[in-house]
C-alpha cells in the first residue's frame, strides 16, 4: 500500500527489467515512479506542464514509458540504470494533438526488420492518432541537458477522426493487426493497422454500439480473438473479433466499471468500479467469484503484471494498492484440507473397528459429522450393557461436544427411523446433566424447540401402537374363550345323547 501526496490517480504501470517499479499519473504535471520494494519515489519532471493523465509501457521494453497529458503533448522516456530509480531520461516528445491526450499506447509486438515500434494516442480533439518510432533508441547522450526545444520529435502519419465524444479507452491487439478506442459517445471502434515499408496507416473495421452509456476501458484477450469493454452502464462486455457479436455480458457491479483486465492466462476478468470495488469474474461461467474493497473511492487506474501474479490498482482516494495473487495459496490450502479430511476419515473407521467408541465419538464430533455421530452411537447400542456404555461415553466428552451432540440428537429425532437412538442419547444426557447445566449450554432453547414437536409425535404414535397391542391381546382372549364354549357345549350335547 503505496500513501502519500499523490491527490488522484489517474493510470499506472509495472516498469523496470524485472517490473521492479510502478509509473503513476496522478493530477501533476511530474510522473511518480515508486520502487515497489522499498516505497522510494523518485519524480519525472520536465517534459509536460500540465496533468499527466495516461501512461504505457512497452511489453518488448520494460525500461521504455509513454505518458501523456492535458497539454496535448506526448513524451517517451527510458530506464538508463535498473538499479537506480533516479537514473531515467526523455527520449522523444510528440506534439500535434489540438486537445488533451487521453490515453497512449506503445505496439505490443518487438520491432523487427520489416516493421517498426509504433505509439496510438486519443484526444479530447476526438482524433486518434499513429507515431513511428525510431527503429534505434539512442540512450547514450544524456538528453536531459538540452532544452524542450533541442528534444527528438515523433512524427505521427496518420490521424483518424475517431468518435463524437471524448475517448478515454485505447488497446493495441497482441499481433498489432488491430487497435480499439472506447468513447462517451457510447461505441467502441475497431480499427486495422497496416504497415507498409514501415508506413502506418489505420482504416475502421467495425464500430460496435452494444453499450447504454460511455465506455470507459476496452481490453485485447491475450489468447483469445476477443475483446472486453467496460461501461459506464455497469457491465462488461466481450466481442467476438471474428464477427463483431457481444458474445457475453456481466453484470454485477452497482457503479460506472472504470477499468478491465484479462488474467489467468485470459480465463477470468478483474474490474474495478467507481465504487471503489474490484471484481474478478470467471469468463465461462460468468460468474463473479469474488468482491475486493480497498479503495474508499474511485478507482480509474488497473494494472497486472507480466506474470499475472500482481495488480496495482489506484483513484481518487490517492492510495496505491498492490495486490498479490493467492490462487496457489489456495488450491495449496484446499489440497492440504482434502489431504487432511481422508486422514482424519480414515482414522475414524480404524477406531470404530477396534471399538474406540469414545475417541471415535469425539472425532467425529470434532469434524462436525453428524452421520459418523449417528452410526457410532447405533454401534454402541449395538453392544451388550449398551445403556452403561452409551452413559459412560458420553460421560467422558467435552461440554462443548455435548452441545454439539445434542443439536444432532435434534436432527436425528425429527426422522422416525433415526428417533430411537436420539431418545437413547437425549435419555443418558437427562441423567449425566442438572438442568442448570442444560440451560447453560448454547442454542439450548432451539434445540429443545426442534425436540419437543417430534418427541410428541413420536409419544402419540407409541402410545397409538400400545393401545393396539392391547387390543390384540383383548381380540385373542376373547376368541380363546369362544373356543371354550363351544367345547363345553359340544361336551354337553354328547352327554346328552
Amino acid at each position: 500500500k503505496l500513501i502519500g501526496r499523490n491527490d488522484e490517480i489517474y493510470d499506472l504501470a509495472f516498469c523496470g527489467s524485472i517490473e521492479q517499479y510502478a509509473a503513476v499519473a496522478t493530477n501533476s504535471s511530474d510522473v511518480r515512479m515508486y520502487d515497489l520494494s522499498t516505497s522510494k519515489c523518485h519524480l519525472l519532471s520536465g517534459a509536460h506542464s500540465n496533468a499527466v493523465l495516461g501512461l504505457d509501457v512497452a511489453s518488448w521494453d520494460k525500461n521504455l514509458i509513454v505518458t501523456c497529458s492535458k497539454d496535448n503533448t506526448l513524451a517517451v522516456w527510458r530506464i538508463l540504470d535498473d538499479k537506480k530509480i533516479g537514473k531515467i531520461q526523455i527520449q522523444f516528445l510528440a506534439t500535434g494533438h489540438a486537445g488533451s491526450v487521453s490515453a497512449v499506447h506503445f505496439s505490443r509486438l518487438k520491432p523487427a526488420t520489416k516493421t517498426s515500434a509504433f505509439i496510438v494516442s486519443v484526444s479530447d480533439d476526438r482524433t486518434l492518432k499513429a507515431w513511428t518510432l525510431p527503429s534505434e533508441i539512442d540512450s547514450s547522450s544524456d538528453l536531459n541537458q538540452l532544452n524542450m526545444d533541442e528534444i527528438p520529435r515523433l512524427t505521427a502519419p496518420c490521424t483518424v477522426v475517431a468518435h463524437d465524444k471524448d475517448i478515454p479507452a485505447l488497446s493495441v491487439s497482441p499481433n498489432d493487426r488491430f487497435i480499439a478506442s472506447g468513447s462517451m459517445d457510447k461505441t467502441v471502434k475497431i480499427w486495422c493497422v497496416e504497415q507498409s515499408k514501415k508506413i502506418l496507416s489505420v482504416s475502421l473495421v467495425a464500430t460496435l454500439k452494444d453499450h447504454k452509456r460511455g465506455v470507459f476501458d476496452v481490453k485485447f484477450s491475450p489468447v483469445d480473438q476477443v475483446i472486453v469493454t467496460a461501461s459506464g452502464d455497469f457491465t462488461l462486455k466481450i466481442f467476438a473479433l471474428e464477427d463483431f457479436s457481444c458474445i457475453k455480458t456481466f453484470e454485477g457491479h452497482q457503479a460506472a466499471v472504470l477499468q478491465v483486465s484479462f488474467v489467468s492466462n485470459g480465463a477470468q476478468l478483474v474490474s474495478s468500479d467507481s465504487m471503489g470495488l474490484l471484481k474478478l469474474w470467471t469468463i465461462k461461467t460468468n460468474e463473479c467469484i469474488k468482491t475486493l474493497d480497498g479503495h474508499e473511492e474511485k478507482i480509474y487506474a488497473l494494472c497486472v503484471d507480466s506474470t499475472d501474479d500482481k495488480l496495482l490498482t489506484g483513484g481518487s482516494d490517492a492510495k496505491i494498492l498492490c495486490w498479490k495473487d493467492g490462487t496457489e495459496n489456495e488450491r495449496a490450502l484446499e489440497e492440504s484440507q482434502k489431504q487432511e479430511k481422508i486422514k482424519n476419515e480414515q482414522t475414524l473407521v480404524n477406531l470404530m473397528e477396534s471399538g474406540k467408541f469414545t475417541q471415535a465419538l469425539k472425532l467425529s464430533l470434532r469434524l462436525s459429522r453428524p452421520h459418523d455421530s449417528y452410526k457410532i452411537v447405533e454401534k454402541i447400542l449395538q453392544q451388550q450393557d449398551n445403556d452403561a456404555r452409551l452413559k459412560k461415553v458420553l460421560h467422558s466428552i467435552p461440554e462443548d461436544q455435548t452441545a454439539l451432540l445434542l443439536s444432532y440428537v435434534g436432527e436425528w429425532n425429527s426422522n422416525s427411523r433415526h428417533y430411537l437412538v436420539a431418545q437413547k442419547v437425549l435419555k443418558n444426557i437427562f441423567e449425566l446433566f442438572t438442568p442448570d447445566q442444560l440451560l447453560k449450554m448454547p442454542n439450548i432453547e432451539q434445540i429443545v424447540e426442534t425436540l419437543l414437536p417430534y418427541s410428541s409425535r413420536h409419544f402419540e404414535r407409541l402410545s397409538r401402537t400400545k393401545q393396539q397391542t392391547f387390543f390384540v391381546d383383548y381380540t385373542w382372549n376373547c376368541m380363546r374363550m369362544s373356543e371354550s364354549l363351544n367345547l363345553a357345549d359340544k361336551e354337553l350335547i354328547k352327554r346328552e345323547m
